[in-house]
This record gives structure tokens, C-alpha cells and sequence, in this order.
């Protein structure tokens, strides 16, 4: 299933771990902190596995992400069981780290319907590359 998203940014380690991440929707760019970069989740695919079933593996995961330096704009993928993607990419000197997809397949399973734009976040982590 393919959706676009919102998605929560976990900032740098040098924010107060008490902060709650700033979360935003698919249609506004998030400006990380402590960065010249913004972030835009431009597709994502949820094949966790279902609430009602006895899985033994986590389920795919896959985002597309535009990330944007001043007038430089490139497109990661960042992804937990792909073939050619990782859950780490780099991009403008900064690696960009997949994090957790919000809501859980429980929670989505109390809606009585499939999930929709406005249901999804999903956390990443940003650091200077070394």
C-alpha cells in the first residue's frame, strides 16, 4: 500500500531529551534544527504485518524523503527490508536514520478503516555524517 505521510523528526542529540519532536504533514517541510535542512515525506509504504496475525518478521517499511539544502534538492529512501536502500542515507554531509512508523498496526486496526494520509508519522534521526 503506498501512502504519503507525516512524519516526526527526531532532532540532534544536543536537543533536550524531554522535547517533544516536531511532527508535520506531507505538504509542509520540516526545518530540522541545528541544520540548513528541510524535510518532506514524498511517498511511503506500510507492509507491516496485520494486527489480526501471528507474524515472525517486523513487516516492510519504505520512505521516500525530500531533502532540501538551500536551493540543492535530492530524494532518499530510506527502508528497513529493501533491496538497494537501507534504513541509513546520507545527504548535504548529514545521515539521515530511519526511526519508528506511528501508528502501530493495532491502533490502525481501532479505525475500521484503512489508513489515510493524516494517520501516519514516522520518526527519523538526523546527525553530521563523519
Amino acid at each position: 500500500m503506498l501512502r504519503i505521510a507525516t512524519f516526526l523528526c527526531l532532532l540532534p542529540l544536543t536537543a533536550l531529551a524531554n522535547e517533544e519532536p516536531p511532527a508535520v504533514n506531507a505538504t509542509t517541510p520540516l526545518a530540522v534544527a541545528g541544520t540548513s535542512l528541510t524535510f518532506q515525506l514524498i511517498a511511503l509504504t506500510d507492509q507491516r504485518c496485520p494486527a489480526d496475525a501471528d507474524c515472525y518478521w517486523e513487516g516492510m517499511v519504505r520512505a521516500d524523503i525530500r531533502v532540501t539544502d538551500g536551493p540543492q534538492t535530492t530524494i532518499i529512501t530510506l527502508c528497513n527490508l529493501c533491496e538497494g536502500a537501507s534504513t541509513q542515507a546520507t545527504a548535504f554531509g548529514h545521515t539521515i536514520t530511519l526511526g519508528r512508523l506511528s501508528p502501530s498496526v493495532d491502533e490502525l486496526a481501532t479505525y475500521g478503516r484503512p489508513p489515510v494520509l493524516a494517520d501516519y508519522s514516522l520518526g527519523f534521526s538526523v546527525s553530521p555524517s563523519p
